[in-house]
């Protein structure tokens, strides 16, 4: 259902200035059980200075966090890593507007914070990175193998809540057994 609101521009956000952080640690308790039993290596950057506050739903992209970092102790292999890396990405004023412009609808240029996850898990073909967002229940066979159990439909519902709140989830992966990158873009408060 929250899917279906989102791709129809429903409103179910609750926007208000937040930070990923403290979303972030608190996910990473709620799947320290799983980390420590995988015996995964968790890095990510702790000086406050490197998560700006956005405007977003914290509980939404609780979710999000929770169905990226989920997916990176689920696929990972036993002794692997999770990394996390902050940027900030400096918005360049297009001339001419479009769907991509990263203005804030008054012209006025708008930062944005992305945030990368990383693992050392099994990673994705190129077949498969096609059919990801193809549609809402894709599993690669990777995915089965190393974790029967799942719908396929998470890293669906993360993408429509990102682009609900205007930003963008992408996924990369080099291959099979080469981990996968899940980035994502939020802008920052002005």
């Amino acid at each position: 259902m929250n899917i279906t609101a989102l791709k129809v521009g429903s409103q179910i956000l609750n926007i208000e200035t937040g930070n990923l952080k403290p979303l972030v640690e608190d996910v990473l308790k709620e799947l320290k059980i799983d980390i420590e039993k995988m015996h995964l290596k968790v890095v990510y950057p702790h000086d406050t200075a490197n998560w700006p506050d956005l405007e977003i739903d914290a509980g939404k992209m609780r979710e999000v966090l929770l169905i990226i970092l989920e997916n990176a102790v689920k696929y990972n292999v036993d002794g692997g890593k999770i990394s996390m890396q902050t940027r900030i990405t400096k918005a360049i004023q297009s001339h001419v507007p479009d769907q991509h412009d990263s203005t804030n609808g008054d012209g006025s240029s708008a930062n944005t914070f992305e945030l990368t996850i990383e693992n050392t898990g099994v990673g994705m073909t190129s077949e498969d990175m096609e059919k990801l967002f193809a549609r809402h229940f894709f599993r690669s066979k990777l995915a089965q193998t190393a974790n029967p159990v799942g719908m396929g439909i998470g890293l669906s519902v993360a993408r429509a809540v990102v682009r609900a709140h205007h930003g963008t989830l992408e996924i990369e992966s080099d291959g099979e057994g080469m981990g996968a990158r899940v980035r994502v873009g939020v802008q920052i408060v002005r």
